[in-house]
This record gives structure tokens, C-alpha cells and sequence, in this order.
């Protein structure tokens, strides 16, 4: 198998005053492999085991952005003269993490054995414009996401010409 991951990392640090800190990290990347064999047998999500070529695309943990924020809070705040007290009630920290992530890719199958190798992973042809408007109601996006009338299964010999994880 052959991966390659390239990234763009920014990292944000403030501290504030009583003793609060906040963190930010961005993280913009692209993961790309060839074919996911399961070692190096035909067990895993290849559709055309006699052209691997085709396999190259998105890995399938590929997150293009991912957005980590933190806050941290020193509860260092009783000065009384209790030394007892002062050991309990200080030196505690309390913190929220927050993370953002894009989806994963989706990879669109047929569900059948249409390239006739016995395997029933086989891709589906693009055969218009998967995208739908934008302007819809919240109900619609919930009810179709992309244009399911985009793809079209493909003839019972050629491989499907969809891209892995697109």
C-alpha cells in the first residue's frame, strides 16, 4: 500500500488573567492511499484486483479540517493562612475541549457484482451532477443530501468509474 498525509498545522495559545489559559488548533490535510488490502490478500476494498491503479484516492480516516479549542482554568484562588485547606482547595484545574471535524469521505457501491469478479463492492458510474441546491429547506437537505439521480449503475462488464472516497 502506498499512503501519503500532508498537513498544515496552527496552533493558538493566550493566557488570561485569573489564571484562565485558552488553546486553538487548526489542522488542514489531505490523506491519500492506493487500494485498503488486508495483508496483501484480496480481502479488502478493492474493486479491481487486476488494476490497482484505480484504487488511489481518499483514505477513508481523511479529515480535511479538524478544529481543537481548550480552556483551562488554574482554581488556584484560596490565600487564606490554612495551609490544609490551601492544599485541597488549590492546585485543581478545570477544562473544556471542544473539537470540530469534517466527515468522512463517502464511497459509493453498487451493492452488486457488476464487473463480474465475484466481489460485491463495485463502484457506480457519475453520470450528472451530484450536487443539489443549496437554498433548500433544513427538511429537503434532510431527505436527500446529494443527488442520488446523479449515479447510475454501471453495464455488467466495465469497472465503475466513480472515485474511491470522492
Amino acid at each position: 500500500m502506498n499512503a501519503s498525509y500532508n498537513a498544515l498545522r496552527i496552533t493558538v495559545e493566550k493566557r488570561l488573567s485569573h489564571h484562565f489559559l485558552v488553546n486553538g488548533f487548526y489542522t488542514f490535510s489531505k490523506d491519500l492511499e492506493d487500494a485498503q488490502l488486508d495483508n496483501n490478500t484480496t480481502n479488502g476494498s478493492a474493486e479491481d484486483y487486476r488494476n490497482l491503479t484505480l484504487e488511489r484516492g481518499r483514505s477513508d480516516n481523511d479529515r480535511p479540517d479538524v478544529t481543537v479549542s481548550s480552556l483551562i482554568w488554574d482554581a488556584n484562588f484560596y490565600t487564606g493562612t490554612n495551609a490544609l485547606f490551601r492544599g485541597v482547595a488549590n492546585g485543581w484545574q478545570i477544562s473544556a475541549i471542544m473539537t470540530f471535524q469534517s466527515g468522512l469521505p463517502i464511497n459509493l457501491t453498487t451493492g452488486a457484482d457488476t464487473n463480474l469478479d465475484g466481489v460485491t463492492n463495485d463502484r457506480v458510474n457519475l453520470a450528472g451532477d451530484p450536487y443539489l441546491s443549496s437554498g433548500r429547506s433544513r427538511s429537503d437537505i434532510s431527505n436527500e443530501y446529494f443527488n442520488t439521480a446523479a449515479f447510475a449503475v454501471p453495464r455488467p462488464e466495465p469497472t465503475g468509474i466513480w472515485a474511491v472516497t470522492s
